[in-house]
């Protein structure tokens, strides 16, 4: 069983009195949290046919079980309620009980879905929680005795993923079952809700949207290479997105900077279901070619991973201008700035550091508070000038010195 920092967080807004809604991509876990957190409490599962549909039929059924079971108030479940979206209905009526305090965790992997089925999303009453895979944090790779333990463990996040029940079958099998997650839940379940039900299209769309995650949006190029006009690409993207199966990363860019570029960077969510929507062989050596860029989206997933429910937000960037200057990763929350360049090598150079500073610069003269990391493959952290050089292995204690 993985510790997760979903655990303490989610258990500290239920004692606080807190309903939560979890949201989170399939297979991430969140069915496995919620009975960790709620073993007793009254459970509705909507994924089950039989139970989804006696609600969906009666969404009122909800209130009078709950309120039959739990007479003077008490804590209830539902999975997967995205698949019956008026139940919301049915739950506000029990939150808004003045009387007997009413308490729910709800989860679900569509925020598209519950956005268009439900008028009412409960707004005020329930807070909204992201879950994603795990965190390299979370599978302990910080923590390795020796480097080769990290390297092995970085190669195969790398290379098959970071979901809860992949990470617990031997290799062998992560690759059947990757691909199968593709097949079963990017190019079915979502292929409902996308515009077109051509699956040969949205399996073209898949591979070629993969191949690229990491690198700028561009509708034009995507449309063209999936054969689907520049519409639908958008939409499919948009479908992604919605179902938290990809992040758009923004340009970062200030109301002054028209040099700097704000097209999005698209990146999905687990780079095991990058590899096998890319149809790439799940093998470290066979994807050696593309470590640099599998690396560069490591450290984009972690970092997501890691300010996901931070209060208050942060938010994430890159950073690019017209003269081809970048930085491929940039936190911000208020007036603090992170700005990480990431390299596969293990060493560097001064001049991976020249953007670096030409950020550091501009953003101080604008009275930002900037701290520049550049993370590579050095077996030691180093120092140059304001300049922090650690390896990946670094990277959770840096992000907790930052927020600090």
């Amino acid at each position: 069983m993985y510790k997760r920092k979903a655990l303490l967080g989610l258990q500290n807004l239920l004692k606080e009195g807190d309903s939560v809604l979890v949201l989170g991509p399939r297979q991430t876990g969140k069915t496995t949290l919620l009975n960790l957190l709620c073993p007793e409490a009254i459970h509705y599962n909507f994924a089950e046919p039989n139970e989804r549909l006696q609600i969906a039929k009666n969404p009122g059924l909800l209130a009078s079980e709950v309120r039959a079971r739990l007479p003077q108030g008490g804590l209830f479940t539902i999975d997967e309620v995205q698949k019956v979206p008026l139940i919301f209905d049915a739950v506000q009526v029990l939150l808004d009980d003045k009387e007997h305090p009413y308490q729910t965790l709800l989860t679900g992997s569509s925020a598209r879905k519950i956005k268009r089925g439900a008028v009412n999303t409960l707004p005020g009453r329930v807070l909204q929680w992201h879950l994603g895979p795990l965190t390299a944090k979370e599978l302990g790779y910080y923590d390795a005795k020796t480097a080769d333990e990290r390297d092995k463990l970085l190669l195969s996040m790398m290379t098959r993923g970071n979901l809860p029940g992949i990470q617990k079958m031997p290799a062998s099998r992560m690759a059947r079952h990757l691909r199968s997650y593709v097949q079963t839940y990017l190019e079915q379940e979502i292929l409902g809700d996308a515009l077109t039900k051509d699956v040969g299209q949205f399996g073209r769309f898949l591979v070629v949207m993969a191949s690229r995650s990491g690198t700028l949006l561009n509708y034009s190029s995507l449309s063209q290479e999936a054969g689907a006009s520049i519409n639908t690409i958008k939409h499919h993207v948009e479908v992604l997105v919605d179902t938290l199966t990809a992040y758009l990363i923004p340009g970062f860019s200030l109301s002054d900077t028209k040099t700097w570029l704000s097209t999005p960077r698209l990146l999905l969510f687990d780079l095991g279901v990058r590899n096998a929507a890319a149809e790439r062989m799940l093998d470290e050596k066979a994807l050696q070619p593309e470590y640099g860029s599998l690396f560069e989206q490591w450290v984009g997933l972690e970092l997501i991973g890691w300010m996901n429910n931070q209060e208050p937000p942060i938010h994430l960037y890159y950073w690019r201008t017209t003269q081809k200057r970048e930085i491929d990763w940039i936190m911000k929350r208020g007036n603090n700035l992170l700005a990480i360049e990431v390299k596969w090598s293990q060493g560097f150079r001064r001049t991976d550091l020249a953007h670096l500073q030409t950020f550091r610069t501009l953003m101080e003269d604008k009275k930002f508070k900037v701290q520049t990391v550049l993370i590579c493959r050095t077996p030691h952290p180093a120092k140059e000038g304001t300049h922090r050089i650690i390896p990946p292995h670094l990277l959770y204690e840096t992000l907790e010195s930052w927020d600090s």
